[in-house]
């Protein structure tokens, strides 16, 4: 038998705490104030859509959702998973995008399954939240990926 709407839900949140914990992680390990800043924006805006998704179980809406699944989430999680503390701040966030681009589909997915209404809308908030989160992770990304490129040529 396939997951649940509300285990669909309860692993998104452990994907959501998993990414805000990788970002708090990056900030301690930021070396300049406005990218450690950054990356507590990230790891704040991870625990708010955790915190969407804890306030959606209470709720209690659990609808049929015959073409979503756990291989849905298949994909974010094995981008979380393979995130390592000792990864250099670009290649960690070239991971961080592929999770919030799945997370986005994921989301968008699941939205498509539902007539209008509050599931719903919802739904399309944490997909279109997700996009504009994986926007600014590239836009760090790029960042990062230009200071390396100087550190290397500078050497």
């Amino acid at each position: 038998m396939g997951a649940t709407f509300r285990d669909l839900i309860q692993k998104a949140m452990a994907i959501e705490s998993k990414m805000a914990d990788f970002y708090e992680k990056m900030a301690t390990k930021a070396t300049t104030l406005e990218t450690r800043e950054v990356f507590k924006i990230l790891a704040g805006e991870e625990k708010e859509h955790r915190v969407l998704l804890e306030n959606y179980l209470e709720k209690g809406e659990f609808p049929s959702i015959p073409s979503v699944g756990e291989a849905d989430l298949e994909p974010m999680l094995k981008v979380v998973t393979s995130i390592t503390p000792d990864m250099a701040p670009a290649d960690a966030l070239a991971f961080a995008i592929r999770s919030e681009e799945y997370q986005h589909r994921f989301y968008k997915k699941l939205a498509q399954e539902y007539p209008p209404g509050w599931t719903q809308n919802f739904l399309k908030r944490l997909a279109d939240m997700e996009l504009v989160h994986k926007e600014k992770v590239e836009k760090l990304h790029r960042w990062f990926s230009r200071f390396q490129e100087q550190l290397i040529t500078d050497t």
